[in-house]
C-alpha cells in the first residue's frame, strides 16, 4: 500500500476529480450512492477492487481511466451497485495523511478551518472540513504530537492539523475530506484501551480537541 507521508497540497479545493462517463439506458434509473472507498489498482494501473469503511471488498468498474500501478486511492466516490460489483461514476480525492514528526527548523501554521463532521471507522478517523479560500494553494498535513501516558495507564496519541493558507482571502469554503489511517499507531496503541485526540484550529472557536477511541 502506498500513502504519501507529510504535507499535502490542497489545490483549488480538491486534489483529484475523475468524472467517468457511463451510458444511460432507456427506462433505467440507476440508484446512485456516495461514500468513502479505498480503491486498489493492479500492475497495469487499472482499478480492480474497492473496500468500503465497513471493510467489505467489491470488484469495481471504472471505464476509460488508468492510474498509478499497485496503489491504493482513498476517494469519495459516486457509484451504482451492479449485482456483485460497483460501477464508479465519479471520484473525488480524500486527503489521506500519515502524521509526520515535527522538525524544529519548520514554522508551524494553524490557519483556522471549519469542521462539518468527524467520525471513526475501523481503519480511519475521518473529517469533513471546510477550508476558507479564494485562489491560492494551501498546504495541509497532520503533525505527530507524541503519545502521553494518562492516569490509569492508558495512552493518548496527540495529532495536530497543520494548515498554511499563505494569506489567501476567504471568498468561499471548499469542502475537503480528510482521513487519518489508524495503521500509523498499530504498534503504539492498544485497541479498546487507548485513544487519539486530533487538535484542530477551528474558525471562531480556537483550538478544539476531537477525541476518538483507538
Amino acid at each position: 500500500m502506498r500513502w504519501k507521508e507529510g504535507l499535502l497540497f490542497l489545490i483549488a479545493g480538491c486534489m483529484l476529480t475523475v468524472v467517468v462517463s457511463c451510458g444511460d439506458e432507456e427506462g433505467y434509473a440507476p440508484s446512485y450512492e456516495m461514500g468513502l472507498l479505498d480503491l486498489h489498482t493492479d500492475a497495469t494501473g487499472k482499478m480492480v477492487t474497492a473496500m468500503d469503511d465497513l471493510d467489505r471488498e467489491w470488484p469495481v468498474v471504472v471505464e476509460g481511466k488508468t492510474f498509478k500501478a499497485d496503489t491504493v486511492y482513498r476517494c469519495m466516490a459516486v457509484f451504482v451497485r451492479q449485482e456483485n460489483k460497483l460501477e464508479i461514476h465519479q471520484l473525488g480525492s480524500v486527503l489521506t495523511v500519515m502524521p509526520f514528526k515535527w522538525q524544529d527548523e519548520l514554522v508551524f501554521h494553524a490557519d483556522p478551518v471549519k469542521v462539518q463532521s468527524s467520525w471513526k471507522v475501523n481503519r480511519y478517523i475521518n473529517f469533513s472540513l471546510q477550508i476558507p479560500r479564494k485562489q491560492l494553494t494551501h498546504v495541509l498535513g497532520c503533525v505527530d504530537g507524541g503519545i502521553r501516558t494518562m492516569d490509569g495507564g492508558y495512552k493518548k496519541a496527540i495529532v495536530y492539523l497543520y494548515h498554511d493558507a499563505f494569506g489567501d482571502e476567504e471568498a468561499f469554503d471548499a469542502t475537503t475530506y480528510m482521513s487519518l489511517p489508524m495503521t500509523y499507531y498499530a504498534d503504539s496503541l492498544v485497541a479498546g484501551r487507548d485513544s487519539i485526540a486530533v487538535q484542530i484550529s477551528v474558525k471562531d472557536k480556537g483550538w478544539v480537541s476531537y477525541p476518538f477511541p483507538f
